[in-house]
């Protein structure tokens, strides 16, 4: 069971955000490829569990929603802070060549 109100088409909207740029980073990008994988592997099991939790119709019952809604939330904004936080940091103390 997947909710479709508008929170969470905001907060799948970013899931695939974060899915698009890691696969990018991993697929086509030779300078940060190494770091785009160990992304992408997170990625990919943080995504596996809130999977299952979501198909999990008692989660989402009783007020659980905005529960769920908060920590997937917080995970995917979480590990755009980190990318973020990294790309600034190369960008900085890379060095030029």
């Amino acid at each position: 069971m997947f909710p479709i109100d508008g929170e969470f088409l905001i907060l799948y909207f970013f899931y695939s955000l974060i899915g698009v740029i890691l696969i990018y980073g991993t697929f086509f990008s030779i300078k940060y490829n190494s770091f785009s994988k160990i992304n992408l592997f997170v990625f990919l099991v943080y995504s596996i569990l809130f999977g299952f939790m979501f198909f999990d119709k008692s989660n989402f019952e009783g007020g659980s929603s905005l529960v769920v809604l908060f920590y997937a939330g917080l995970i995917i904004f979480l590990h755009l802070l980190i990318l973020v936080i990294f790309g600034i940091y190369k960008s900085f103390f890379q060095e030029k060549n």
